[in-house]
């Protein structure tokens, strides 16, 4: 239970890997007579290695897009009645059989740490898709929704906690937890609906706060807004994020750095992953304001999406004690992703991807702590370019259809 990052990778050594496992057990429910819980439309206990996807999945999800994918070893309360839906989870971890043995009590081996965080060399295990370099020790969540007609409202308030250490030239990791907390909401609504035509718009705000994981004193904030309309066979709209981000040219103890938790950041800060994936985009923050659109036409999808990135608070022009006040400008670069698919069956789907990335200078400077004036330093390539084809296969294993026979 629990001895894995929440997504693989091949410091965890060659094994076979079980993605998903679980099992829900049934209290209640409307629509089973026999079923010893009464009063309730639903109640459940979901236990095991299961996914986590909530609303759209900006903070807890699945991360299908890596074929690992993204799950935890968790135990969900499940609760629906009259339209509400109420979860109560909790996780926990222990990274790892092995254990150190002096760094509570020597020769102790049962007061260890596990020895996948991060060592005394600084390296790490990649446990998450957001840069945050250290798998949570535990996690508790309340997650409310209500669904009112053509709008769902939903609430989330979670708590995340982190193994404390102290660094005095190697880490050493000590007893004790800092506890991260994240607390908002999103509402989801589908406006003026009529035959062909309808405008879909989703508004969310996240508060951050408490701790980070180094025990630094935590407050960001997360807001975004996004519309699709739907005319016929073509869907577009706008949409804006923000990231809170620490201010460069200065200092403070208080970290602003918004961490977007363990969500599916491939699906909105463009597909070629420069934000909040495998580097986590550093402390600077991040706002992105974005077109997309989709014509679908039979078996046929074509998806255009161009996003524009600036920098969520100032970038230092270089790193000097005491920090100099000259800044970066904001702006990170532009994206654009061009993805069409061809649906051959039901199971069947053929994907074509392609990403461009114009870069800036001040994204060079976020990205590999360049300095312009440090005479080693050498200007990156700033326009990038990525292509991929995929083959999409969805087989029903458990069908219940009968089998024909000859």
């Amino acid at each position: 239970w629990g001895p894995d990052a929440s997504t693989i990778s091949n410091a965890d050594g060659n094994k076979l890997m079980l993605h998903d496992m679980w099992g829900e057990l049934s209290f209640a429910d409307v629509a089973d007579s026999t079923a010893p819980v009464k009063g309730l439309d639903y109640l459940a206990l979901k236990i095991g290695r299961q996914e986590i996807i909530y609303d759209d999945q900006r903070l807890l999800g699945n991360l299908d897009w890596l074929q690992q994918a993204r799950r935890h070893d968790a135990a969900i309360l499940k609760i629906a009645h009259k339209g509400f839906q109420i979860n109560l989870g909790a996780a926990f971890n222990q990274n790892a059989e092995l254990k150190q043995q002096t760094i509570y009590v020597p020769g102790n081996v049962a007061a260890g740490t596990p020895a996948n965080q991060i060592t005394a060399s600084g390296t790490t295990n990649p446990a998450g898709t957001n840069g945050i370099g250290q798998l949570y020790k535990s996690f508790q969540y309340l997650y409310i929704a209500k669904k009112i007609g053509a709008t769902k409202v939903s609430g989330l308030f979670f708590k995340d906690d982190f193994q404390k250490s102290v660094v005095n030239g190697t880490r050493t990791f000590v007893p004790g937890i800092n506890s991260r907390l994240t607390s908002g909401f999103n509402v989801a609504s589908v406006l003026g609906k009529t035959p062909g035509h309808s405008l879909a718009v989703n508004v969310s705000a996240y508060y951050q706060g408490n701790r980070d994981k180094e025990g630094a004193p935590l407050d960001a904030y997360f807001t975004s807004i996004y519309t699709s309309y739907q005319a016929g066979k073509l869907a577009i709209g706008p949409g804006f994020d923000f990231y809170s981000g620490n201010n460069g040219t200065g200092s403070s103890r208080v970290n602003r750095r918004f961490d977007p938790l363990y969500g599916t950041p491939h699906k909105f800060n463009g597909l070629m992953d420069y934000f909040y994936a495998a580097d986590g985009h550093g402390p600077a923050g991040l706002k992105d304001m974005y077109l997309k659109s989709r014509y679908t036409q039979g078996v046929f999808t074509t998806s255009l999406d161009v996003h524009q990135f600036f920098s969520g608070n100032k970038v230092a022009y270089k790193s000097e004690t005491p920090v100099v006040t000259t800044s970066y400008e904001s702006d990170l670069g532009m994206e654009v992703d061009l993805v069409s698919t061809y649906t051959l069956g039901k199971y069947i789907a053929f994907e074509a991807g392609y990403a461009h990335f114009f870069g800036t200078r001040t994204l060079d400077r976020i990205k590999t702590n360049g300095f312009p004036t440090a005479s080693t330093y050498v200007p990156k390539q700033l326009n990038a370019n990525w292509v991929y084809l995929m083959i999409n296969l969805k087989p029903d294993f458990l069908s219940s259809k009968p089998v024909a026979t000859l």
